[in-house]
């Protein structure tokens, strides 16, 4: 991406990303790179170990329109994945009775509470994006992060939301039934440590599903549908002209 040399670099960060990029609540697959958290609170990265070689079907369902209606509009991924795993969902290996998994690369994961795991989860994150500021600053780029939002948080004017009280207790870091905070407990805050430039794009979706009356995503699925890429589209951009004029884009020249 760097090689483009581009003025600004956005991250969109969703729910699903720490479990998408954390050994310590996730199996991540050996054809990714992984990174951990050594004992000096840096970075310590994996290299592949093997090459993803998706079968013929694998690929062609990838391209699908039509898989995708059916695997997530329709259910059927939820359905299969209840066959396999029970009845668990999000983020799960935090959950209580749930043992870590996969996390070969982890020592002494067996010996961590599902506390310590996610903390060691945004740290490894906070890591991350550190790295991500400083190689973006090197190449002459900027590099900001927008947050998804909450998914029926954002719909609630049409679909009103059920929301269950939890106990911050029960899942102080946001990656279980308190997912919905993630951004604003979590995100935000190393955003604003790391003095990385941060938009929720919250009320930016919100207010165009009270303009159009419409969802923000796709029944069933969790993708941006029409509403959601043009709300989020239109606020990405005025965004990036704020920040590509602001004093603090005056970042280091690539070398």
């Amino acid at each position: 991406m760097l090689d483009y040399h581009p003025d600004l670099v956005i991250l969109l960060f969703v729910q699903n990303d720490p479990a998408d990029s954390s050994p310590y609540i996730s199996d991540l697959p050996s054809y990714e790179v992984r990174y951990v958290i050594d004992e000096a609170g840096g970075l310590r990265r994996f290299p592949p170990t093997e090459e993803w070689r998706p079968t013929r079907w694998r690929r062609l369902a990838a391209r699908s329109a039509m898989v995708r209606y059916f695997m997530n509009q329709r259910g059927l991924l939820g359905v299969l994945r209840r066959l396999r795993e029970g009845t668990r969902a999000g983020n799960e290996p935090l959950r209580e009775g749930i043992k870590a998994t996969g996390s070969s690369i982890v020592e002494g994961i067996e010996h961590m509470s599902i506390h310590e795991r996610g903390s060691k989860t945004w740290d490894l994150i906070a890591a991350l994006l550190d790295a991500t500021r400083d190689e973006s600053n090197n190449h002459g780029a900027r590099f900001a992060i927008a947050f998804r939002g909450w998914r029926d948080e954002i719909d609630a004017p049409i679909e009103p939301e059920v929301v269950e009280p939890v106990p911050e207790r029960d899942d102080p870091h946001c990656l279980g039934r308190r997912m919905r905070e993630m951004g604003r407990q979590c995100l935000a805050p190393i955003a604003a440590r790391l003095e990385i430039p941060y938009l929720d794009l919250t009320a930016a979706l919100r207010a165009e599903v009270i303009s159009t009356g419409r969802a923000h995503r796709f029944p069933n699925d969790n993708h941006f549908s029409e509403v959601g890429h043009d709300a989020a589209g239109k606020a990405l951009a005025a965004w990036a002209e704020e920040l590509l004029a602001s004093p603090g884009h005056d970042v280091a020249a690539p070398e």
